[in-house]
């Protein structure tokens, strides 16, 4: 009976205490309290009141406090419920007083209305979500470290030289000391912002690893470029060792269709003229005449002999006909400065691998037009429409007459083009006159040629 009698009494006096006076708005009240937070440069403050409530205060012109310090504040209420608020509030020092403890809190508590936690000296450990660094203030956008609550604004005064990027960013870890303040409606609480006094109130307590979200996206990226890069690189040389492979399989065609071509004719050739020496009537005239024949035989193997190591040497330029054509003109000192050559287009594969033919019938129509005409300009020219391919020879030689083809040397000249043309299936035309030059030209359709 005793406990109850006594605890009946207790209420009985906590009943008849004052309460805070009732706030309404528009009209004046006079509060009597600690500042919790006021910073230099801010028009507002908040204050702890003798009765317990906490104020925001909006202070006129000319009035300043400072954190710690007692007042007495007058003004015109804008706000009683939930929040006390007061503006144009002009202040009376009445000295030091000492701050109300910080208590520890989490976004999700101050975010409780009915904790009533506003203008009230907190602590928190909280993760930073994003920086945002302004010339004379710091924001930090912060929450909790299970990350379940809306996150929290914390707004500080800090020039950006004050602290360095690599110990304040995302995902750091911090203890912040500051004041909330926030609004309070039927749908719960908005606009909250930890406003904390200077830099010293907040600690970082675990930095932010250097792999961020944007340095693995930014990383991420950079690999993938680069394995597109080599990936590229790769195809890139697989294409060119393949475009080397056919080059180099073309000249060994080429090379060997010469050596089976012309190396075999001339030795023939040499060795009939060593038959015919050994049984002619005149020796000493004949023989003379003989090894006259064998040293033109021989310059010419020479010459054969330099053009074939000229074709495996000569790289990429003899994986077209026009290419071929200049390495075996380079390759015959007395052409240089003579013999000039056109290729407009390209003849396609087929007609390539006739490039040994080709390559005789353009030897040739020059040594023709150099020995016999006496030219001192020939032009070969290739080209070919996507039908037809053609290839010409002109020279300003002294002609002759095309009917006659009387010269025995000319006319088996003429009449080794023609039946390497036939083989083929391609055409030859001669024209000539006297003291007009001579032009040699093969067509061949593509649909015409001979592989054989």
């Amino acid at each position: 009976m005793q406990v109850k009698f006594t605890a009946v009494l207790t209420a009985a006096a906590l009943v008849a205490l004052p309460g805070p006076a009732a706030h309404v708005p528009g009209e004046s009240a006079t509060l009597r309290g600690v500042v919790t937070f006021a910073r230099g440069g801010d028009d507002f403050a908040f204050i702890v009141t003798d009765s317990g409530e906490s104020a925001r205060l909006g202070l006129a012109d000319g009035n300043r406090v400072r954190a710690g310090e007692r007042i007495e504040a007058s003004g015109g209420v804008t706000m009683a419920e939930p929040n006390l608020r007061l503006e144009g509030v002009s202040v009376s020092r009445l000295g030091e007083a000492a701050l109300p403890p910080c208590e520890p809190a989490t976004i999700a508590e101050l975010n409780n209305p009915a904790l009533r936690r506003c203008g009230l000296p907190v602590e928190l450990t909280v993760r930073v979500l994003d920086v945002n660094r302004r010339r004379t203030q710091m924001q930090l956008y912060v929450c909790d470290l299970d990350a379940r609550a809306a996150g929290a604004t914390a707004s500080f005064p800090m020039k950006e030289s004050e602290i360095a990027d690599d110990e304040l960013r995302r995902s750091a870890i911090i203890r912040v000391r500051a004041v909330p303040s926030m609004i309070y409606a039927p749908e719960g609480v908005s606009n909250l912002t930890l406003n904390v006094l200077s830099a010293a109130d907040v600690e970082i307590l675990t930095r932010a690893p250097w792999w961020t979200p944007v340095r693995r996206a930014v990383a991420a990226a950079v690999t993938l470029f680069a394995i597109v890069m080599l990936a590229g690189w790769v195809a890139l040389l697989k294409r060119a060792d393949r475009a080397e492979r056919r080059v180099r399989e073309e000249r060994l065609r080429l090379a060997m269709g010469l050596h089976d071509e012309f190396q075999q004719q001339l030795a023939g050739t040499m060795f009939l003229l060593d038959a015919a020496a050994s049984v002619s009537d005149d020796p000493v005239a004949v023989a003379r005449q003989i090894e006259n024949a064998r040293k033109s035989l021989a310059f010419t193997q020479v010459g054969l002999r330099s053009i074939l190591w000229g074709l495996q040497r000569a790289g990429h330029e003899v994986d077209t006909l026009a290419g071929v054509l200049r390495t075996a003109a380079k390759r015959m000192p007395h052409w240089q400065g003579i013999v000039e050559i056109v290729g407009r287009r390209e003849p396609p594969r087929e007609i390539r691998r006739q490039g040994v033919r080709l390559l005789m019938i353009f030897q040739e129509a020059v040594g023709n037009a150099i020995r016999h005409g006496g030219a001192t300009k020939v032009v070969v020219t290739i080209d070919d429409d996507g039908r037809r391919f053609s290839m010409s020879v002109a020279d300003n030689g002294c002609g002759f007459d095309a009917r006659s083809e009387g010269d025995d040397r000319l006319h088996m000249g003429l009449s080794n083009m023609r039946q390497r043309a036939e083989a083929m299936g391609a055409s030859l035309s001669i024209e000539s006159a006297p003291g007009e030059g001579a032009t040699v030209k093969l067509e061949v359709l593509h649909d015409q040629h001979n592989d054989s």
